[in-house]
This record gives structure tokens, sequence and C-alpha cells, in this order.
């Protein structure tokens, strides 16, 4: 029982945060700009690191695994950079729930450079999560219904 309350909070928290990322947006981003948010987000790491580098006895990290750090870090700073700027443009509840491609692209990478080979079931359901997410991505006017390419792109990107 245990796994659902777990459950719960990891989706209280995880909503609690796009709308505390919307918030912040709307409040203090100047002209839809959000330099500032990614700036605030990317130091707030530094502070865990300085305290594992001091608490760790390994002390040389190898270049390559640098390397690999640093691009981590600079493909999360993207996909935040493409989040923050998707929810300048149009509301958490058609922004967060595009964040859930992850799947979708996780599927592609897996079979393109992994060769996994993938039966026609879980390329339906990635064809379920496109189509859900274009869904999504439709707004409603007065009579008809027009796509923001520009919104799912940016969730595309992150």
């Amino acid at each position: 029982m245990i796994w659902l309350l777990c459950t719960l909070a990891a989706a209280l928290l995880w909503a609690s945060v796009n709308i505390l990322d919307k918030v912040l947006i709307e409040k203090f981003a100047i002209d839809r700009s959000v330099g500032s948010l990614v700036l605030f987000s990317s130091f707030i790491g530094a502070p865990f690191a300085l305290i594992s580098f001091f608490l760790s006895e390994r002390i040389w990290v190898e270049p390559t695994s640098t390397l690999l750090m640093v691009l981590a870090g600079c493909l999360y700073l993207t996909g935040l950079t493409a989040y923050l700027r998707a929810l300048a443009y149009n509301d958490t509840s058609v922004v967060a729930p595009q964040l859930l491609m992850v799947p979708l692209f996780s599927l592609v990478l897996a079979s393109v450079f992994l060769d996994e080979s993938l039966s026609a079931r879980q390329w339906l359901g990635g064809g379920f999560i496109l189509v859900g997410a274009v869904v999504l991505g439709w707004q409603t006017g007065t009579t008809i219904f027009h796509f923001v390419p520009k919104v799912f792109g940016l969730m595309v990107l992150g």
C-alpha cells in the first residue's frame, strides 16, 4: 500500500512544481524571458556538488566522465529552457502533459541506437502518445481548433 502513497506524492509534487514554474514565469519573467530562471536552476545543484566533493574520498574524476557530466548538464539545461519557454507561451495544463513524450523518444532511440526490436504493440503505444501530445497542443478558438506548433516544438526539444 505504501507504493500507492509514493505514486500519489510524486504526482502531487510534479504538479506543484509545474504550477510553481508557471507562477514564477508570470510574476518575474519580463517579455517571456526565462533566462534568470534557467540560471537559477543551473546553480541550484552547486551546493550539493560541493558537499559531495568534500565528503567523497575519491577526488580524481576521469576526463571522459567529466565531459559526459558536463554534456548531460548542458542537455538538461536545454530541455529546461525549452520547457520554461513553452510554459511562458501556454498554460500549464497543456505543457505539462506533453512532457510525457519522454517514453516515445526512449522508444525511438532504443530502436535506433541500441538496435532493439520493438513489437507492433510498442510502436502503437508510441503512436498513441504522439497523438495525445498533438491533441493537447490544440487550443480551442471561437469555432475551430488551432494547433500551437511553437509550444509543441519546444516540448519536443525539451
